[in-house]
């Protein structure tokens, strides 16, 4: 295989099948480093002066065949490497604008800024997130266990990223972030860094849809909630290539609002309500079972 985005979409089954048949003698691990981080490593290494060894091989945990001590090759393994069981997940943050530490929202205004995601878990104070003085994050807001890094034990491989809204979200106020905020993307305490450009760039998929509010005087019927897109689960981003989050790894997802004012007019950008978009990505999760 060229990278770990192809083995990741072949089932495990097929992979222990396959290794069960190899023959005796022979010692084959199954990679999961991407190859696009390979090349950047390999070069680092060789700039550096350090060598290709230097670089970390992590492997699948499959059934393997073992060669004789003389002859064993197995690549570096990661700190956490044993028995792991995968499995399909959400993972998931939330956070809540205009940051302020009340519940009254005043003049509705957004500071332009950069409001980082997954930086607190569960049970942690979520004052940081724009929610009010005393609020404690749990499973509703996000399922982050540790804020800021991967828990060790644990790794992710994600192919879905959207960006849902609270429910009962009014239409200005999402079509005000959608066209005012961006998504962004950093690892490594932002040595690496992507900007996925505006939030609409990245539907939800999800939302109440379906009814409308009741026609009074002849007035048309309106749809009384709205959403990010289409609500519909299939109708949201996929990426070709995955994105791997490995255990202890340090990331960040953001949005940023870069004015205050709209770029078509110079009106203030404001919201009738607070708002709570979740950055949400659906793939593997992988968890070592202790032994």
């Amino acid at each position: 295989m060229r990278s770990a985005e192809a083995v990741a979409r072949i089932p495990s089954d097929v992979l222990q099948a396959f290794m069960s048949r190899l023959p005796e003698g022979l010692d084959v691990g199954i990679l999961e480093n991407p190859t696009n981080e390979l090349r950047g490593e390999l070069a680092d290494a060789k700039a550096s002066g350090k060598g290709w060894r230097s670089v970390a091989m992590y492997a699948r945990n499959f059934r393997q065949r073992q060669a004789p001590p003389a002859q064993a090759f197995q690549p570096r393994r990661g700190p956490s490497s044993g028995n792991a069981r995968l499995e399909e997940n959400y993972f998931y943050g939330s956070r809540r604008f205009p940051v302020l530490t009340t519940n009254t929202i005043g003049g509705g205004t957004l500071t332009a800024g950069n409001f980082p995601y997954f930086s607190k878990g569960v049970n942690d104070d979520g004052v940081s997130l724009g929610f009010p003085t005393g609020f404690t994050l749990t499973p509703a807001e996000t399922n982050m266990e540790v804020g800021g890094s991967i828990p060790q034990g644990t790794s992710f491989i994600f192919n879905q990223i959207g960006i849902t809204f609270d429910s009962d979200i009014a239409t200005a106020d999402l079509a005000v972030m959608l066209d005012a905020a961006t998504l962004a993307f950093s690892k490594a305490g932002g040595q690496f860094s992507l900007s996925h450009g505006p939030l609409k760039f990245w539907p939800g998929g999800m939302g109440i849809s379906g009814y409308a509010a009741a026609a009074v005087g002849g007035t048309p019927l309106a749809q009384t909630a709205a959403h990010n897109g289409a609500a519909d689960i299939r109708a949201v981003r996929v990426l070709k290539i995955p994105r791997v989050l490995r255990e202890k790894e340090t990331f960040s997802y953001a949005i940023q609002i870069h004015r205050t004012t709209k770029a078509k007019n110079g009106v203030a950008i404001a919201l009738t309500d607070f708002v709570l978009p979740t950055i949400w990505l659906f793939g593997g999760q992988r968890n070592v079972i202790p032994t």
